[in-house]
């Protein structure tokens, strides 16, 4: 499975076991729900989780102002930025 969870509040990538065991079930859930895989950003916004699913995901290392990872993964998935 490809994917990765971030901090919401930090935008830390998240390596709990926690985290992985949610992101695990959340897309057994999605493939249930839709029949198919989840793709690009899903938030849970009340544990403070961005799961990024499919594909490259940004990973963020300048915590040191406020941003909105949900927007920047948005601007990615609708032609946003191209220079990465």
């Amino acid at each position: 499975m490809d994917y990765r969870i971030y901090n919401v509040s930090s935008g830390e990538l998240e390596n709990s076991a926690e985290a992985h065991v949610l992101a695990r079930a959340y897309r057994a859930a999605w493939r249930a729900t839709h029949g198919v895989e989840p793709a690009g950003a899903h938030e849970i916004r009340t544990l403070g989780f961005v799961m990024h699913f499919g594909g490259w995901a940004p990973a963020w290392t300048d915590v040191s102002h406020e941003f909105s990872p949900i927007t920047e993964l948005a601007s990615e998935g609708m032609g946003g930025r191209d220079d990465y």
